[in-house]
């Protein structure tokens, strides 16, 4: 995609991003995330679909992956349960997913309820930043 293509998407265009973050690479890489938080994140741009937050690519080294530079203040966070989204209270830290004993499941605190949602493998979460 060329910048003038990636300047016109209306993915990156809005007033706010949803950005997929690969539960199994955020675990390998990932700091947790948490409401208000402010980011800028290097993102995937897909043909289709949400953004990516890139854990790999590098612009300068992959020239068919189209990235894009993301800021803003993290306002929701959802996990994927069976296509549907469920917000939860914060994304926890590739470290903190580590240091579960690897035979149980991961747990997330859904937002605003005790409710405990587990997960038999890493989860897909969506973050959405307002600009």
């Amino acid at each position: 995609m060329t910048s003038a293509r990636l300047a016109a998407d209306p993915r990156l265009s809005g007033d706010h991003f949803e950005i997929q973050v690969d539960g199994w690479l955020h675990r390998c890489h990932g700091d947790a995330i948490e409401r208000n938080e402010l980011v800028s994140w290097l993102c995937v741009v897909p043909a289709e679909g949400m953004l990516e937050l890139d854990y790999h690519y590098s612009p300068e080294h992959d020239e068919d992956v189209d990235t894009a530079t993301v800021t803003g203040r993290v306002v929701e966070l959802e996990v994927l349960v069976d296509g549907v989204r469920v917000p939860v209270a914060r994304v926890p830290s590739g470290a903190e997913l580590n240091s579960r004993d690897p035979e149980q499941p991961v747990r997330i605190g859904a937002a605003w309820t005790d409710e405990v949602l587990e997960f038999a493998e890493e989860p897909l979460f969506v973050v959405t930043l307002a600009r």
